[in-house]
């Protein structure tokens, strides 16, 4: 518990970034790709195809279970088990206890119940206030209960698919994901959003989408993304891989796989 508690956090940092600067507008929009607040919930990320049962192993015993389209954060695991983690509302003999217990409703940040508990589970209690604590709790479900079309990287090959490569069409992408604006690799002007805490306590980035004269020439990725008519290059480390169109000159793409092998290199 201890360990789970420094991993989150080292969660807790966020980055503010720009946001699109010519035919998107997403000024209004706020970063909440890690949580900065104690109020902020996950906001970002998958989705349960639901009810979703959430056990304490593979296959174990249920712990709690999650309604439909509950939003959850999701470990990059392999297998059909993954680890998935929750932030839930507390009261304040929640809080003394640390105890999540058996039968009651799980609730987000905006009092919406999103799951029920199964058992008593000893929970990670992230703040003790009587109007809104709240806890982390952890479980794996099985992979077919989360919605595929909830995954960054499946929505992202079923979008462009759809919608081309002009940067024009990304708003939509950009804003369901509040992906923010990088402009420090190279030439490129790039909008990504984090990996998320309970695959990396220390995330860095999980998709970055590369444009270079409004046009999308690559994305750079953490887990695993199969677009057509890509060229994909192993980045040396932290799993990362960059994708790039085969129109993208050939030799740019060496320089950039070249500039961020190094540049990671760096990161701790």
């Amino acid at each position: 518990m201890k360990v789970l508690l420094i991993f989150v956090l080292l969660a807790l940092v966020a980055c503010s970034g720009d946001r699109l600067e010519e035919n998107i507008d997403l000024s209004s929009h706020e970063t909440v790709n890690s949580l900065t607040h104690e109020k902020d919930f996950i906001t970002i990320g998958e989705k349960v195809d639901g009810p979703a049962n959430v056990r304490d192993k593979p296959n174990g015993e249920v712990v709690f279970e999650l309604y439909d389209n509950a939003i959850i954060q999701v470990a990059n695991d392999t297998g059909d088990w993954v680890r998935i983690g929750i932030y839930c509302s507390t009261n304040k003999e929640q809080q003394n206890n640390s105890v999540m217990e058996v039968n009651a409703i799980l609730y987000d940040n905006n009092h919406k119940a999103f799951g029920k508990m199964h058992k008593d589970f000893i929970a990670l209690i992230m703040d003790e206030s009587s109007d809104d604590g709240y806890a982390y709790l952890e479980g794996y479900t099985h992979r077919d209960n989360i919605r595929p079309e909830s995954v960054i990287e499946k929505d992202l090959v079923s979008f462009i698919g759809q919608n081309g490569r002009d940067k024009s069409v990304f708003q939509t992408f950009v804003d369901k994901y509040q992906m923010q604006r990088d402009s420090a690799h190279l030439d490129f002007e790039s909008f990504f959003i984090y990996e998320n805490w309970i695959t990396d306590p220390s995330p860095g980035y999980r998709v970055s989408l590369l444009f270079i004269d409004s046009q999308l020439q690559g994305v750079m990725h953490s887990r695993e993304v199969n677009l057509s008519n890509t060229t994909k290059y192993d980045l040396g480390t932290f799993r990362y891989q960059v994708s790039f169109f085969n129109d993208y000159p050939n030799d740019e793409q060496l320089q950039f796989v070249e500039y961020m092998t190094d540049w990671l290199q760096g990161v701790d």
